[in-house]
């Protein structure tokens, strides 16, 4: 098929052509797939399917039932075992979870997978074959046992997922170790499609270099002469036909997807990550239709006893129309989430709805889905840092330092993990411990006005640093001269050591500061300085907000 002749099929339902529109949506979790600009323009009649199920009343999160949330949220992060972590978080407020469906994808998150780490040991070990084995160990338990549901699949997507050049050599070396391994011709295909949308890029295609276009071609083909050759070896390997749908979305066609459903739901017709790409193919923003994504999606419920990941899929015709990713320019309903949540979504679903709730002014929200997020999707540093921003306004100190510590444990020299765990510090009222992390968080980056304003505070209200504190006050003076806190730091060391400029200190702070409601005690104890001055007294050496 011509480059100029891209088509798309929406599951099995029809076929649809292809056009240049940036899509903003995420693609399924675990599947492989991700954003891409290259979508589908309809060609002509709207795709047949079901009528999508109505929202059930929606439910508004008080903050009674947030604090609530948040104690039991804490427990939980106490647990150690990942699994019973888990499984012993709470569900949103008002929601009605199905339990098998949260059991098996705790489950599914938190089995034991190959690592890529491992994965590259052996094969750098000329161990190919141990890896194999090891491959073909994973797919049997998955076809067979219920608590391996998608082992194989959750594999390839945690360590394969990747178009970089570093995993293209160690593929590579892998195929010339096992010329007739399954998996590592699947691997290799896998990664290539991530490749090929690495050179496609995400822009409109009419800003789209045309060397964009022909290396994703180039890179497609080889995906595909991989893809077949695994096939060939070994058609149980369900990932092969999650990668092949996403790879014929991108360009190779309709007829490739469909033989992909085809082939991939025949060797397992319970299959997550299959039915994940399923869904995807079918959305309004590929011209499908929500009546297709609800066909497909009520397919796949039908295999829901055999596979209890599949009812991820339900909410997901919902997640649309509220857009839960703030996506195209279009309308988000943020009242709609906890209607959309009253069942389980995917861990990628949660983030989504969490992070457009916080862009939207709904930090509760934000914070129960972005609890969510984190509680399947533990190594998403992302998530687990905006979650800690938002818990450092809501007054809980443990649960803000169980994440704080997470964060600093996964990136060490991460200013931001420091700078939180430095706050929950303070929270604590373990000033030593945050004086550590506030400082080493601003070395790192020395223009955070949070690690300075925090770290000042430290060593004017409690260490009386006062030359340290004295140059982080200038410097906020200097850069951020309408936020007050440079200020009251710099006329609480003129007051205590004390230096000079006082007077004309408190004055600028009046003249400026004087009709902010929050500033009121501070400026009402400057004028009674300044007063008890005029007089010829002495005033109280009380510090301006320590």
């Amino acid at each position: 098929m011509g480059k100029g002749k891209r088509v798309l099929v929406v599951g099995l339902v029809g076929l649809l052509a292809l056009t240049g529109i940036t899509a903003c949506q995420r693609m399924p979790e675990d599947s492989g797939a991700r954003t891409h600009a290259n979508v589908p323009a309809a060609a002509a009649s709207s795709l047949a399917g079901a009528k999508p199920q109505p929202l059930p009343k929606t439910h508004v999160f008080t903050q009674a039932e947030l604090n609530a949330f948040l104690a039991a949220a804490t427990s939980a992060e106490g647990i150690t075992d990942p699994l019973k972590r888990c499984l012993a978080y709470p569900d949103p407020p008002g929601s009605h979870w199905n339990r098998a469906a949260v059991e098996a994808y705790c489950q599914y998150r938190n089995q034991p997978i190959v690592t890529l780490a491992q994965a590259r040991d052996l094969i750098q070990q000329g161990k190919a074959a141990e890896l194999d084995r090891l491959l073909g160990a994973d797919l049997q338990a998955q076809l067979t046992q219920p608590q391996a549901r998608g082992r194989l699949d959750r594999t390839f997507f945690a360590d394969f997922n990747d178009g970089s050049i570093d995993l293209r050599y160690l593929l590579d070396a892998w195929k010339r170790a096992s010329p007739n391994s399954a998996f590592a011709y699947a691997a290799s295909g896998y990664a290539y499609v991530q490749m090929a949308f690495d050179a496609r890029g995400t822009d409109y295609i009419s800003k789209t270099p045309q060397d964009n276009l022909d290396s994703m071609h180039r890179l497609l083909v080889q995906a595909d002469t991989d893809l077949q050759q695994a096939r060939k070896l070994d058609p149980r390997i369900t990932p092969i036909y999650a990668a092949m749908i996403q790879a014929g979305a991108y360009e190779l066609g309709a007829n490739y997807i469909k033989q992909a459903l085809h082939e991939g739901l025949k060797q397992d017709p319970a299959s997550f990550s299959i039915y994940s790409q399923y869904v995807w193919v079918a959305q309004p923003q590929w011209f499908g239709s929500l009546g297709a994504m609800q066909h497909v999606i009520d397919e796949s419920l039908k295999h829901a006893d055999r596979n209890p990941l599949l009812l991820l899929n339900k909410p997901k015709v919902a997640a649309y129309r509220a857009n839960i990713r703030n996506c195209c320019d279009k309308p988000v309903h943020i009242a709609d989430f906890p209607a959309v949540f009253d069942d389980l979504g995917d861990s990628s679903a949660l983030s989504s709805a969490g992070n457009t709730a916080a862009e939207h002014g709904q930090p509760g929200m934000a914070t129960i889905y972005l609890s969510e997020a984190v509680r399947f999707n533990v190594a998403d540093f992302k998530d687990r840092l905006r979650l800690s921003q938002l818990l450092s306004a809501e007054n809980q100190p443990k649960l803000l330092m169980l994440h704080a510590q997470q964060l600093v444990a996964a990136q060490p020299e991460n200013p931001d993990a420091l700078g939180l765990r430095g706050f929950a510090w303070l929270q604590r009222n373990d000033v030593q411990h945050a004086r550590t992390d506030l400082a080493a968080a601003l070395a790192k980056n020395p223009d955070d006005p949070q690690a300075m304003s925090l770290l000042g505070s430290i060593y004017v209200y409690s260490t009386h640093e006062w030359d340290k504190g004295w140059t982080l006050a200038d410097r906020l003076i200097q850069e951020y001269p309408k936020y007050p806190l440079g200020w009251r730091l710099r006329a609480s060391i003129q007051l205590h050591q004390p230096r000079a400029g006082l007077d004309d200190t408190l004055h600028y702070f009046i003249l400026h500061f004087g009709s902010d409601p929050q500033q009121q005690s501070i400026v009402d104890e400057m004028r009674r300085i300044l007063a008890a001055e005029a007089k010829g007294g002495k005033h109280p050496l009380k510090p301006f907000g320590g």
